[in-house]
């Protein structure tokens, strides 16, 4: 039973200050959403997110490509986006969030970069 109310206690407090992160334009903790850039707050406390132009466009021609906005195309299936992105060597989030050296090792142990596969 205590251990259940020091468990609430602490999920209020973990949600109260993310709540206040949000409400100040801070960006918490956790993986950058996909389209966006970690940048330094304009407060010069902690970091806030940026929208990062090369990802919207991808985002973009993504949502086009699912909604079928362009005729010559067609409206794809989300393996089918998958496939065109990386035929198109369109990095996937996790491979852009790979620091150059992890991918260096990776390229040196002959594995690949993480590909689209997680759309399907």
């Amino acid at each position: 039973m205590r251990a259940e109310i020091e468990g609430k206690k602490i999920t209020d407090r973990v949600l109260g200050a993310r709540k206040h992160m949000r409400r100040v334009g801070r960006w918490g903790a956790g993986r950058v959403p996909y389209g966006y850039l970690l940048c330094p707050h304009p407060d010069g406390e902690g970091y806030a997110l940026e929208p990062d132009s090369d990802a919207a466009r991808v985002v973009a021609e993504i949502v086009s490509r699912f909604l079928g906005d362009n005729p010559k195309i067609g409206r794809q299936s989300r393996a089918g986006i998958a496939a065109w992105l990386n035929e198109a060597g369109i990095a996937s989030p996790l491979a852009r969030s790979l620091v150059k050296e992890s991918a260096a090792k990776r390229a040196a142990a002959g594995k690949d970069a993480p590909r689209w596969g997680s759309l399907l």
